[in-house]
């Protein structure tokens, strides 16, 4: 009976749900037109997690609530950005794009303008 209690306790230990405690981030100053993307630095080695949605679901204050909440799932997560652009892909058209990021504090710059972004904002511990 020991036994089936330490391998319960074990199991239990090693099934239990991690809490990820996500940090406060805060705005990034960026200057206006807020065309910027993530440099190199950010991009594409320090990426956690990439995420999309048609222009039409979100505006610019939504997307980046809805990309910040997922920032909150990662405990690596220490900077987020968000922005318009046009799909290079196979369809085209206007879509928002968000990434959250590891590789800690960031600034301005961290980014880069790039042109057709609009709407863009980040956020950093």
């Amino acid at each position: 009976m020991r036994s089936l209690t330490l391998a319960v306790f074990i199991a239990s230990a090693v099934l239990a749900p991690t809490v990820v405690t996500a940090a406060t981030l805060t705005p990034v100053n960026l200057t206006a037109p807020l065309s910027w993307t993530a440099g190199d630095y950010l991009f594409p080695s320090q990426i956690i997690a990439g995420y999309n949605a048609p222009l039409s679901q979100y505006n610019a204050k939504s997307w980046g609530d809805h990309v910040l909440s997922a920032c909150k799932g990662f405990s690596a997560c220490t900077s987020v950005n968000v922005f318009q652009a046009t799909n290079s892909g196979s369809t085209g058209g206007r879509f928002w794009f968000g990434y959250v990021f590891r590789g800690g504090p960031t600034d301005e710059s961290f980014y880069e303008r790039v042109e057709g972004v609009t709407d863009s904002a980040a956020w950093s511990v």
